[in-house]
Parts: C-alpha cells; structure tokens; sequence
C-alpha cells in the first residue's frame, strides 16, 4: 500500500510539470448580443375591462372593472424586436412582482413568445421578415 501511494504522487507530479498540449482547434464566439428591455409600465393596456365579478391573480383581489396586469398585457399586440433576445422585469416591475427574464426569440418562427410573469408577447423582427420571404 505504501509504495502505490508513492507511484501515485510521482504520477501526479509528472503531470503537473508536462505541459498541456495545445489546442487543436479554437473556437471564436460570436461577440455581444443585443439585449432589447422592455417595461411592462411603458406598454399600457387597457383602463378597464368589462368584467362583472372580482378576480384574485397572484394573490392580488382585482375589482370588477379593473385590469389586471395579465389582462392588461393580453390587450396588447406582440412587441417586435430588432434582435433575438427580450429583457423583461426586474427592478422596474418592482410593484408588479416579475423577475428578470430574458426572453431568447426565433429568427425563422413568427410564433409570438409570452413571458410568463408580464403576460407580454414579443416575436422578432428577423422571424417576420423569414416567413414574409419564404411564404407559399
């Protein structure tokens, strides 16, 4: 047992000092991504909703009337985005209780994505311009 714990340390510190053989290959990546933020405060839906009874959303009792912010959101078109990833939420929705999402998009799908704190629907402007190009 004694000289196998030294075989292994000789082992180890041979390693240590061989160097590394270099890379076959390198990978560049792609650079920065563009990030749009949206604030689910500047994209207003509605001022009331014709809803004759009180509703409970996240814990929150909606009168009759008032808009919740998913019914809010869902009034609203999808947003177009110039790029393929959508920041939503964070400390600017503090009142509204919604983390930071970052939201990747397709750039061949026109298929509208929702964020599932704000309600929000976002499609990019790449996905439109796709099925614009490749429509049958």
């Amino acid at each position: 047992m004694f000289s196998v714990s030294i075989a292994m340390r000789a082992r180890r510190s041979a390693m240590a000092i061989a160097p590394r053989p270099a890379a076959v290959f390198s990978r560049g990546l792609a650079g920065p991504v563009s990030v749009a933020e949206v604030n689910q405060e500047d994209v207003y839906g509605p001022s009331t909703v014709e809803r004759t009874d009180t509703i409970i959303e996240m814990g929150v009792a909606y009168a009759p009337g008032v808009p919740s912010p998913m019914e809010g959101a869902h009034k609203v078109e999808p947003i177009v985005i110039d790029g393929l990833v959508v920041k939503t939420g964070g400390k600017q929705n503090i009142g509204l209780g919604g983390p930071v999402q970052y939201i990747k998009l397709s750039s061949w799908d026109p298929t509208p994505i929702t964020c599932n704190y704000t309600g929000l629907q976002f499609v990019s402007k790449k996905a439109l311009d796709y099925a614009a190009k490749h429509k049958n």
